[in-house]
């Protein structure tokens, strides 16, 4: 809380991978966000950031080579 009177409150909220989910997942995660956001109070600002790992992934069984 701000001197204000300000309330801040934070989510943590895990998306699944790009191109991972099919069109029916999409939707409702799609509806999910939509209906959170439409029922906040006036003012309210929603962030969203998303975080891009560029490089290359290795499995856990396979070695590392380089």
């Amino acid at each position: 809380m701000s001197k204000d009177a300000d309330i801040t409150v934070a989510f943590r909220v895990e998306l699944p991978e790009l191109f991972t989910v099919t069109s029916t997942e999409y939707e409702a995660m799609h509806s999910a966000w939509h209906k959170a956001i439409k029922v906040l109070p006036n003012y309210s600002i929603v962030h969203k950031q998303g975080l891009v790992h560029q490089g290359r992934t290795i499995k856990e069984s396979s070695p590392m080579v380089d």
